[in-house]
């Protein structure tokens, strides 16, 4: 279980260090937002 949190967090981060590249920083702290939400709940 705790692999597969680590496996969701790290996809996660690069998700949204390709949104950081790609849409600026405003999407890219969103995401992060969301991300650190969903994994909090796991």
């Amino acid at each position: 279980m705790a692999g597969l949190i680590a496996m969701s967090y790290v996809n996660n981060v690069l998700v949204a260090v390709f949104a950081f590249q790609f849409f600026g920083s405003q999407v890219a702290a969103l995401a992060a937002c969301t991300i650190f939400r969903t994994t909090s709940e796991l």
